[in-house]
């Protein structure tokens, strides 16, 4: 992948949304780093320091807005695109990797107990740092190709087709 990272937009952020800022100017974050600090306030003061999300929803009302709309004119928020590493995170077993001068492909298998097997195609092309996902099983035939940037995004289209 070309780029690792990108500077998000202010309509992207929502509860749970995951980023990373050099400085937090006065609003929380959950940092998703341990499970220790999951419910504490913490305070980031560069990149290193870990993952964060959106505590609340109220973070994102008056001076927090702000302060995000500023971090994010300043180019000191950013976001991980989705990689391999996130979807092995969320679940799925890769098993499929094909990586070619225009572009990376993954294949992969989401396991449920419950919910039966969801069928991954994962590919990113290069040229425009688009990535692009089909999800297949029982529910979802497969034909919806989605264009997704991080793994918030992936993570909440799993939540709202109950594919988890």
């Amino acid at each position: 992948m070309a780029k690792k990272y990108y500077t998000p937009e202010l309509k992207e952020f929502h509860k749970g949304f995951e980023f990373e800022m050099v400085e937090a100017r006065g609003f929380c974050f959950v940092d998703y780093g341990t499970p220790e600090q999951k419910n504490e306030t913490v305070w980031s003061d560069d990149f290193k320091r870990g993952v964060f999300g959106v505590k609340d929803v109220d973070v994102l009302m008056g001076d927090s807005l702000n302060s995000i709309r500023c971090a994010i004119l300043e180019k000191k928020c950013r976001v991980k695109y989705l990689d391999k590493e996130d979807l092995l995170e969320l679940g799925f077993d890769i098993n499929f990797e094909k990586i070619e001068p225009y572009g990376t492909y993954y294949k992969g298998i989401f396991r449920s107990k419950t919910k039966g097997d969801t069928e991954l195609w994962y590919s990113f092309l290069k040229n425009s740092d688009t990535i692009f996902i089909t999800l297949k099983n029982k529910q979802h035939n497969g034909n919806c190709r989605l264009r997704l940037k991080n793994k918030s995004e992936l993570e909440t289209i799993m939540i709202q087709t109950e594919i988890i």
